[in-house]
């Protein structure tokens, strides 16, 4: 899996993507930044929304990632119901085609995401 640029920008991270980075390597889904040591930038974004980034995933590896990801943001982060978060995810299915979804909104709506993203798994 890839973590692309985000927030509208081409070549800034979120301020917490390292983290991120390590936390889904850490749980067995080999991450890469799409950035080298030099290029690596990050945007601290100190709002009330949380921006995770933008993630290219192959379809396979989509039921793990879902729920890693859904561990991060509860146990990790500490994230509540009622915080605002943004993600981005990227799904390439076996044949390379690339279907994106969006999520914006509050965390207690992000299970609709997750299901959403699940529905591209190639079991």
């Amino acid at each position: 899996m890839l973590i692309h640029p985000s927030h509208g920008h081409e070549d800034v991270y979120y301020a917490g993507t390292l983290d991120t980075l390590d936390f889904l390597n850490e749980n067995g889904i080999n991450t890469d930044v799409y950035a080298s040591d030099d290029e690596y930038r990050e945007l601290g974004l100190h709002g009330a929304e949380i921006w995770l980034g933008t993630f290219i995933i192959q379809s396979v590896i989509v039921p793990i990632f879902c729920g890693v990801a859904s561990s991060y943001i509860y146990d990790k982060l500490k994230a509540k119901n009622d915080d605002n978060i943004a993600l981005r995810f990227m799904v390439e299915n076996i044949k390379g085609k690339t279907t994106a979804v969006e999520f914006k909104g509050k965390v207690e709506n992000l299970d609709k995401a997750l299901d959403a993203i699940k529905s591209f798994s190639e079991d």
